[in-house]
């Protein structure tokens, strides 16, 4: 078994979220659940979450890249398409 408890990771990861310092999680970590956690343990768990944060981050911006590429592949596919009808009528 764990050291510690899904519902205790998740507490701490919430406090994490809120930008608690270590030492205020740990005591609340004690009042919930009688023990707290190693200051190692919340490290990593802030850089997973940092990590997972910047991921996101990096993916809503290519999300943002690729409609803009997108729109400018179709507009000029468009102008294409127009201007081949222009040379065809003429």
């Amino acid at each position: 078994m764990p050291k510690s408890s899904l519902e205790k990771l998740q507490f701490a990861q919430l406090l994490l979220d809120k930008n608690i310092p270590y030492n205020e999680i740990q005591e609340k970590l004690k009042l919930k659940f009688g023990s707290g956690m190693s200051n190692t343990t919340l490290v990593k768990m802030q850089n997973f979450a940092e990590s997972e944060d910047l991921k996101d981050r990096r993916i809503a911006e290519l999300e943002r890249e690729l409609r803009f590429f997108k729109k400018l592949y179709f507009d000029l596919l468009e102008t294409t398409q127009i201007s081949l009808k222009h040379k065809e009528d003429s």
